[in-house]
């Protein structure tokens, strides 16, 4: 009755206690979770990121142009953390929401972008007109640390 999405990030027991007329029950189900760090979710939310670079793709996929961003840039780090939120190192105190529609997109601040995510990297994509022709705006990340972002 109550509906509640919960993200599991490990083994949880849950108690479970139903009423019918007069009979009362209680049933104890635990559910496994497995290695969560190797979902989507916890791809893009088990290590800190950094801008490796930037560049287009053709809407088939093919790569167009990469470049290599600024130091200064590729010094921000920014944090995925389980509960939902985004920090910045170029910009303490600031916290903004993100999640995952599917395992092709994510939302951050109320914008959906396309994602591609593995263990080395991070592309978030949008759609955007260069020289009259449509193409992906890429932005390319790397792991900036090997230090979880949410240490359990």
């Amino acid at each position: 009755r109550n509906k509640k999405v919960l993200r599991l990030f490990a083994d949880t027991k849950f108690t479970l206690t139903g009423k019918f007329g007069d009979y009362t029950f209680t049933e104890e189900q635990e559910v496994q979770v497995g290695d969560w760090t190797t979902s989507t979710f916890g791809l893009v939310s088990y290590y800190p990121w950094r801008y490796d670079s930037l560049g287009r793709s053709s809407l088939d996929g093919k790569v167009l142009k990469r470049w290599k961003v600024e130091p200064e840039i590729s010094s921000w780090v920014d944090y995925y953390h389980k509960d939902g939120t985004i920090t910045y190192s170029n910009y303490p105190g600031s916290k903004i929401p993100w999640s995952l529609p599917d395992d092709n997109s994510i939302t951050r601040n109320g914008t959906t972008r396309k994602l591609q995510v593995n263990q080395e990297q991070m592309i978030i994509s949008y759609q955007t007109i260069y020289d009259g022709e449509t193409v992906w705006f890429d932005m390319i990340y790397e792991h900036a640390s090997d230090t979880p972002t949410d240490p359990d």
